[in-house]
């Protein structure tokens, strides 16, 4: 089965065929189980469909080194979303999604403050009917043993920053070193797909923050959540 994605750069839009081989060369686990990274991108494209499966490296998104822009699948190699310069494959490449999660946007005076900075910062809010949500920007990385290890869902620092939050590591904001949520207790992950991980964890943990942005103290904005 293909799965299409696409991006707007600039005015255009970009779409492309994600290329499944192309993606499995860079991840021990998709070679040796390749209808497994099949599975997955179906269910992302089902669940989150702007999100993009991107190359990795070392934790964070591969930029193109002609113009800066994300490195994505297609066409059979690694190569870049807008101007197709392939990219290196090399030692420390990793498959990750890159997308962004809305996030409810109550009316806290101490929230609202900050709104403005995350907007100039490129997280912007939008309004659906009466509420207004938040646009944060994620990525979601695979382990090389994945699905025996846990992804890794990190933040951008900035936008931690922005929050009042740091990058961590935290106990009482659950979070780790890098910008990286715990979104698990020890040994509790047990090969959950990514959307999976997403939906039941990644939404609640945002949801939780952005709470402690706008003043609950983080004992209380994590009550009743599992992370």
């Amino acid at each position: 089965m293909s799965h299409t994605q696409h991006r707007y750069i600039g005015a255009h839009e970009r779409e492309w065929q994600v290329d499944l081989d192309a993606a499995a060369r860079v991840a021990p686990w998709a070679r040796r189980a390749p209808a497994l990274l099949e599975g997955e991108v179906a269910a992302m494209a089902e669940h989150f469909p702007h999100w993009l499966l991107a190359l990795g490296r070392d934790g964070a998104p591969a930029l193109c080194g002609a113009c800066g822009e994300t490195v994505v699948f297609a066409a059979g190699a690694a190569r870049c979303v807008a101007c197709d310069t392939p990219a290196e494959t090399s030692a420390g490449a990793q498959l990750m999604w890159v997308g962004h999660l809305p996030t409810l946007v109550r009316p806290e005076p101490a929230l609202e403050a900050r709104l403005p900075s995350l907007a100039g910062a490129g997280f912007p809010t939008f309004a659906a009917g009466a509420a207004r949500y938040l646009l944060v920007m994620l990525t979601l990385a695979y382990p090389d043993e994945w699905p025996h290890e846990e992804p890794a869902v990190r933040y951008s620092p900035r936008f931690l920053d922005l929050i009042g939050v740091g990058a961590g590591p935290s106990g009482a904001t659950h979070m780790l070193s890098g910008g990286r949520a715990c979104l698990y207790a020890y040994a509790q992950y047990q090969g959950a797909g990514v959307a999976a991980v997403l939906q039941q964890r990644a939404v609640n943990h945002l949801a939780s923050l952005i709470k402690i942005a706008g003043g609950t103290p983080p004992a209380e904005a994590f009550i009743g959540r599992i992370h």
